[in-house]
């Protein structure tokens, strides 16, 4: 009962920590690359994609919930919590500590799948897939586009 308790907590405190998210981040850069160039057999496109899109789409979906959290990685005491919730529904905005500290989360969070880990992964993922892809269904494409006719008026 409680072991599994602790275990679960410790577990889930693992999944969410700076570096675990930082390796979520880059994965997900990578996997976008190697999913438009196998689909396209476009390596390139795939990373291209990749430094352009996924970071815009990091940086959203970091929330104001993650401000929560400190500078480390720890939690606020409950009580500071309910101090931020009362003044976002007062003010319908983030404290100025809060907001800047936001800011500095979606920064870190963009920065992580644009580092240079995070770029070599995501070239070698598009690389590979496209080879893969091409390997395994020749010079056809795994996404065709539709037939169009052009007409002149």
């Amino acid at each position: 009962g409680t072991y599994r308790l602790e275990n679960g907590t410790i577990s889930s405190e693992l999944a969410t920590s700076p570096a675990a998210l930082r390796a979520r981040r880059q994965l997900l850069s990578a996997g976008a690359a190697a999913g438009v160039a196998a689909g396209f057999n476009a390596p390139i496109a795939g990373v291209f994609f990749a430094l352009e899109v996924v970071p815009a789409q990091v940086r959203a979906a970091v929330t104001s919930e993650e401000v929560e959290l400190g500078p480390a990685g720890e939690r606020s005491s409950g009580r500071q919590r309910r101090e931020q919730r009362r003044e976002q529904r007062q003010g319908g905005k983030l404290p100025p500590d809060a907001a800047t500290r936001l800011r500095l989360r979606r920064d870190a969070a963009e920065l992580d799948v644009k580092s240079n880990t995070a770029i070599v992964a995501t070239v070698l993922a598009a690389v590979a897939s496209a080879l893969a892809a091409q390997e395994l269904l020749g010079s056809e494409l795994a996404l065709r586009p539709g037939l169009f006719t052009v007409q002149s008026s």
